[in-house]
């Protein structure tokens, strides 16, 4: 009879927390809208560039993915993608570009700026 009073106890006390957390957490801030504005990310197929670019795609950014490997642009782009969901993010576009070559710097930005 003690233990299950104990229980019941204890199983009301964790209710009680867990209702008081719920009610007092408060919902992340959503970020501003970056609807309507186009962004470049280097090194946008993995880690920070990655990162950056995912966030920027949640906010509605047009994000142009610049990449030295635009087939592994395109796979992050797809993953991003399925991470966000339909409707639920901006535009991704994968575009080549190796910054250690000055001519394709300015092939990406004669592409971009057209």
């Amino acid at each position: 009879m003690l233990i299950t009073g104990l229980s019941v106890a204890a199983g009301l006390a964790a209710a009680a927390w867990l209702s008081r957390w719920l009610m007092v957490r408060q919902a992340p801030e959503p970020g501003p809208s970056m609807r309507g504005r186009t962004v470049i990310v280097t090194g946008a197929n993995s880690g920070l560039g990655r990162a950056t670019a995912a966030a920027l795609a949640r906010l509605h950014a047009r994000v142009i993915m610049a990449c030295r490997d635009e087939k592994a642009g395109a796979q992050a782009a797809r993953q991003i993608l399925q991470e966000i969901g339909p409707g639920g993010g901006g535009e991704l576009l994968v575009r080549p570009l190796d910054l250690s070559s000055l001519r394709s710097v300015r092939g990406f930005c004669d592409r971009v700026t057209q």
